[in-house]
C-alpha cells in the first residue's frame, strides 16, 4: 500500500531514482501527493508515479492493476537513436497490510479474516496476477532481473 507511510516513500525514492512506479492505493484521495513528477538527480532518466486504486483483498482491483501494467509494457519508449527501448517491470513491492490491535480472547475470529485476507491473501492475490508477466519477460529474454518483495 502506497496511501502512507513505507509505501508511499518507498513509491518516491523509486520515482527520484528514475523508476516508472505503479502505486497502488486503497483511497483514491491518496493519489494527490504523487501528483508531482520526480525527475532523477543524475539528469537523464526521469520517474513518475502512476497511482492506482487497489484494495487487494479485491479481486478485480488487483486484475485491473496487473492489466494496466501489462498495457503499459506493451507500449514500447522511444530511444534517442531508431530504435525502440522495450519497457520491462523491475519488480512487485508487496507491501500493504493491517494489524487489529487486541487481546486474543477479545478479538472476533472475523477480525483476524481480515487481517489475514490483507497480510496473506492480497500477497497471495498480487503474485498471481503479477508473475506472469514477470515470467513472460524471462522467458523471451527480455529481462531476467525481476524479483518479488514481501514486507
Amino acid at each position: 500500500g502506497c496511501d502512507s507511510g513505507f509505501g508511499k516513500e518507498l513509491a518516491l525514492w523509486a520515482a527520484e531514482a528514475g523508476y516508472v512506479v505503479f502505486a497502488g492505493c486503497l483511497k483514491k484521495e491518496s493519489f494527490a501527493q504523487f501528483d508531482v513528477k520526480v525527475g532523477s538527480s543524475g539528469g537523464e532518466h526521469s520517474g513518475e508515479v502512476i497511482p492506482l486504486v487497489l484494495d487487494v483483498t479485491n479481486d478485480k482491483d488487483v486484475d485491473d492493476a496487473a492489466a494496466a501494467v501489462s498495457k503499459w509494457l506493451a507500449d514500447t519508449a522511444e530511444t534517442e537513436g531508431d530504435g525502440k527501448q522495450r519497457r520491462i517491470l523491475h519488480g512487485l513491492v508487496n507491501n500493504a497490510s493491517i494489524m487489529i490491535p487486541g487481546l486474543f480472547d477479545w478479538l472476533d475470529v472475523s477480525d483476524y479474516q481480515k487481517v489475514m485476507d490483507v497480510n496473506f491473501y492480497g500477497i497471495l492475490r498480487c503474485c498471481k496476477a503479477f508473475l506472469p508477466i514477470l515470467k513472460h519477460q524471462s522467458i523471451e529474454q527480455q529481462y531476467k532481473g525481476s524479483r518479488i518483495i514481501n514486507v
